[in-house]
């Protein structure tokens, strides 16, 4: 069977009328509601994770100033317990050259 330019123009004519329902049945081409639901869900995802990273955040924030408050009070008990040390090595000096005053001067 030949084909002529008339099987042709029918043929073209069918597959233009029926191109976009095999496509919509295929998932090729998507409607715009489908397109705007999927958009919306994207939409409320991000600002879901958005929601969760600056929570996530203010939780780090919050956690490196408990760490700085604990380096600020270890310095001040260091510096309480580096006074303490200074004071007893003073007093232990005292003594030892009263002792030895005692014995080898007076």
């Amino acid at each position: 069977m030949d084909l002529t330019k008339k099987h042709f123009d029918q043929i073209g004519e069918f597959v233009q009328e029926n191109l976009p329902n095999w496509a919509r049945k295929l998932s090729l081409v998507s409607n715009d509601q489908t397109f705007q639901r999927q958009t919306l869900i994207l939409e409320s995802e991000l600002k879901h994770q958005r929601e969760l990273m600056q929570e996530n955040f203010k939780q780090v924030e919050k956690r490196f100033e408990q760490v700085d408050k604990r380096f600020e009070d270890s310095r001040e008990d260091f510096k309480s317990m580096f006074n303490f040390m200074k004071w007893q090595t003073g007093l232990g000096f005292a003594m030892v050259m009263g002792i030895y005053i005692k014995l080898f001067i007076g």
